[in-house]
Order: structure tokens, then sequence, then C-alpha cells
């Protein structure tokens, strides 16, 4: 299922940009968009 974990992935990231919210661990890695956040994360 690595396309629909991917479609997931792309899904969380666009809802946190449109929010403007930034999650603790995203902080963690600042300086990365949150897309290769959540990719590298997971």
């Amino acid at each position: 299922m690595p396309g629909n974990a991917l479609e997931a992935l792309a899904g969380l990231a666009g809802r946190r940009q449109e929010s403007g919210r930034i999650c603790p661990a995203d902080a963690d890695m600042s300086g990365m968009p949150p897309t290769l956040i959540q990719v590298g994360s997971h």
C-alpha cells in the first residue's frame, strides 16, 4: 500500500500547512518542509 501511505502523508502535510500549525516533531527538524519531515519520520 505504498501509494495509499504516500497519499495519507501528503494529506497530513497539506492539512498541517493549511492550518499553519507545527508539531513538536517538526520543530526538531526546523528548516525542512513538513512533507519531507513526514516522509523522513516514517
